[in-house]
């Protein structure tokens, strides 16, 4: 059986997206692996645009 993964963690500076980077890498070549949850990938493009 596959296991599901949420992957959560701060996203406000590039080191901090470079290591959540390095973990999805990760976990995607895991073959035990079967679905990442990233809350960063799922932003509603709009509401942050506003506040940019």
């Amino acid at each position: 059986m596959s296991q599901r993964v949420y992957l959560a963690g701060p996203f406000f500076s590039d080191a901090q997206i470079e290591r959540l980077d390095k973990v999805n890498a990760l976990l995607t070549a895991n073959e035990t692996i079967g679905y990442i949850y990233e809350p960063r990938a799922h932003q509603n493009d709009e509401i942050v645009a506003k506040y940019q």
